[in-house]
């Protein structure tokens, strides 16, 4: 059997790289890495090196070794037209936007005779594997449709794991239109929705009902093909294997200009504000946390974005701000690096728990419910008093792992209920 798997980005790699690594070392089977867009994934140089040095596979761009000449240059139009700016009439903006997905719809069109090809030569009892929400993406469009018609399994993996259990977790704009019609008009005029989906969607636990039928997911109806399985890359088998046995180095000097005094040290990730939250609120807790003098403090950025030196919601706008507070090491580091995790919607959360922080959920900061304060797990503050008592009364000694919730959660929600890593990993590479 061959694999062949696609990668977009940082958060992908992470994700199936566990996969990947027991489909390989404990199953022995062939397993084929690509690049499925031009850029974003090499920037994930520990995994690229653990692939390449202890899996012997190396990651390449799917473009560069399979799309035609002709297919090339329609992807470089494509990236030329879209860096088109924006005219400020709403109308023109309108017959612009409509104008610019229908030439890049057919120039994909073109450079998908090219994925064509790619799908007709491969063997039958090949699986193809991609994250989802790639479903009208390229090159991600054409490979569902080419290997739905050779029968070919293809089928999602997860990027990243929501932590919300409530479904209006993400903004969503009104539209003029109901759903329904707005849906009908996307799909004719701009073509916004795909016409195929994986097989199969392999999940963490509690993402069918939530995430997947959220509003950030308008459009799915696939739910039924969701498979909530566990989450490898935040277990201790995992992280044992990666985090800290591969290419590890001593944090001691690289974090060194952070620590400033002898007290906790606690690091904030930030997450996107599209998921409701109060930006003045959140500028009030990120203001009180760099204003106190006995805490050493670090904001880990978005990993999806703001690679600027500016952070938003924050009320210091000094040159020198970003170089005393800001950190966009690999967020693993930082995590080894803190005593005290603040978070309100990243899933770096769990891996923090896992590995043994005390993690503040400022549940103030935004309208929205975790699975942390549905399991009653974590320091949930409530408001911004409660999270300076949660800081200040901080017990080094503390072990959260001795707390039954915590552990029941860790084996619900990382392991989905399974006895073992071993049980867990069995199910997903079936």
């Amino acid at each position: 059997m061959s694999i062949i798997v696609f990668v977009r980005a940082f958060n992908d790699i992470d994700n199936v790289l566990p996969i990947v690594d027991y489909l390989v070392r404990v199953k022995a089977q062939h397993v084929s890495v690509y690049g499925g867009r031009e850029d974003g994934y090499e920037g994930a140089r520990k995994q690229l090196s653990y692939m390449k040095d202890i899996l012997k596979i190396d990651v390449t761009s799917f473009k560069d070794r399979f799309i035609s000449r002709t297919g090339k240059a329609a992807l470089y139009l494509v990236n030329r037209i879209k860096e088109i700016d924006d005219p400020q009439n709403k109308v023109l903006k309108f017959f612009l936007d409509l104008c610019v997905v229908n030439i890049v719809r057919f120039l994909h069109l073109i450079a998908g005779l090219s994925v064509k090809s790619y799908v007709k030569k491969l063997p039958k009892n090949t699986i193809v594997m991609a994250d989802y929400g790639t479903e009208n993406q390229f090159p991600y469009k054409y490979l569902l449709k080419f290997c739905k018609k050779r029968l070919i399994p293809i089928i999602a993996y997860s990027h990243g794991h929501s932590i919300f259990v409530n479904t209006d977790s993400y903004h969503v704009k009104k539209t003029i239109l109901s759903p329904k019609y707005n849906k009908i008009f996307q799909n004719i005029f701009f073509g916004r929705f795909p016409k195929y989906y994986y097989d199969k969607y392999l999940v963490g636990p509690k993402q069918r009902s939530t995430y997947m039928s959220s509003g950030n997911n308008q459009g799915f109806t696939e739910q039924d093909n969701v498979i909530e399985l566990g989450l490898p890359r935040y277990t201790r088998e995992w992280l044992e294997i990666f985090i800290h046995g591969y290419k590890t180095e001593s944090i001691k000097n690289k974090f060194q200009q952070y620590n400033r005094v002898k007290g906790p040290n606690v690091t904030f990730f930030l997450s996107d504000n599209k998921f409701n939250v109060d930006e003045n609120i959140l500028s009030d807790t990120i203001d009180y946390l760099v204003n106190n003098k006995d805490i050493n403090f670090i904001i880990k950025p978005h990993t999806r974005g703001m690679v600027t030196r500016d952070i938003p919601y924050s009320k210091d706008k000094s040159e020198s701000f970003y170089d005393k507070y800001v950190c966009d090491f690999d967020s693993s580091e930082i995590i080894e690096w803190a005593d005290i995790g603040v978070v309100y919607g990243t899933s770096m959360s769990i891996q923090m728990l896992v590995e043994g922080l005390s993690i503040i959920v400022p549940s103030y900061i935004d309208t929205n419910k975790t699975i942390f304060e549905e399991s009653d797990v974590g320091n949930i503050a409530k408001s911004l008093n409660e999270l300076k008592y949660f800081i200040s009364s901080y017990d080094k000694t503390a072990n959260p792992m001795n707390n039954k919730s915590t552990i029941d959660f860790i084996r619900q929600n990382v392991y989905g209920g399974k006895k073992s890593y071993t049980e867990l990993m069995d199910d997903y590479c079936y």
